[in-house]
């Protein structure tokens, strides 16, 4: 296969002045018209090197950038983008410039969201207030009270401090509880009357009986039990049973038998004194009197 024949530069001359004193652009017109045996991309490359340019294309003079105006709120506008288009419908490639157009487009609105719930649901009801209060006054523990409620000790403490009208009903419940029951105490220690009907059955003849309704009023003594009880919550330093007695030995120099005789001795006799005095006041404070003096042996 023979090769193509060079162009020299007297004729790639003439290509030039053709080319340049015509309007149009690109080079596929200048190779079918002049049938040359070069393709148009020969030619284009040969016209960049040798920086072709059309004649009597005078430069308009650039215009001043338009000031940029800034979008609306909430609109976005994309920005100015080049595309390089290559076209293979023909055997040259052309590459063509193409400059978009801002166009301001609203942006797509978004809808507020809302946070997930974190942790499971709460097991607490408005109406537990009202039960943990008749639980306390039942003498119920926090222990009772989750069993009650099913749950754990410490979901019951959750639910103290989460919400207030549950714990001040807990504490009313406990309070009130405590004050009445310190109440019967108090009443049982000192005695008591209390008004009280004494419903009878009487006999009125032939067979025939009816009841009787007599309004009494029921008395009930001191309790020595309930006394002792209060005392010893109430002032233990005066009312405990355990009596000490306080007696400095050396431990470093270890006494004689006789001595040690001795210290027992006077131990035990200031302990029987002190319990016949915490017995005598206590006698006296409950107002117990015995019928004869009460004889102190040896």
């Amino acid at each position: 296969m023979a090769a193509k024949p060079k162009l020299s530069p007297e004729e790639w001359g003439q290509i030039r002045d053709t080319w340049e004193a015509d309007p149009r652009d690109g080079y596929t017109w200048l190779v079918r018209e002049l049938d040359l045996p070069v393709s148009a991309p020969a030619v284009r490359k040969t016209a960049v090197r040798d920086s072709w340019a059309k004649k009597g294309a005078a430069q308009a003079p650039s215009a001043p950038p338009a000031p940029e105006k800034a979008p609306a709120k909430g609109k976005v506008s994309p920005k100015v983008s080049k595309v390089s288009k290559v076209s293979q419908s023909k055997p040259e490639t052309v590459r063509e410039t193409i400059e978009t157009i801002p166009q301001n487009s609203p942006a797509p609105e978004q809808e507020p969201t809302q946070p997930n719930p974190v942790g499971r649901p709460t097991l607490y009801q408005d109406a537990y207030a009202e039960q943990v209060y008749k639980l306390c006054l039942l003498g119920a523990t926090d222990e009772e009270l989750a069993d009650f409620f099913g749950i754990a000790v410490s979901t019951l403490n959750n639910w103290k401090l989460a919400h207030p009208d549950f714990v001040e009903a807990l504490k009313a419940g406990k309070l009130k509880a405590d004050s009445e029951v310190a109440n019967s105490l108090y009443k049982r220690a000192l005695g008591y009357s209390h008004p009280e009907d004494d419903i009878r059955t009487v006999s009125v003849g032939d067979g025939m009986s009816e009841i009787v309704i007599t309004p009494t009023t029921k008395h009930y003594p001191p309790e020595t039990t309930a006394a002792i009880f209060w005392l010893k919550n109430r002032q233990p330093k005066q009312w405990k049973d355990k009596v000490e007695i306080k007696e400095e030995i050396n431990v470093n120099i270890f006494p004689p038998k006789e001595e040690l005789d001795a210290i027992y001795a006077k131990t035990l006799k200031e302990a029987e004194d002190v319990e016949f005095r915490v017995v005598e006041g206590r006698m006296e404070r409950l107002g117990i009197k015995f019928d004869g003096d009460v004889e102190d042996g040896d």
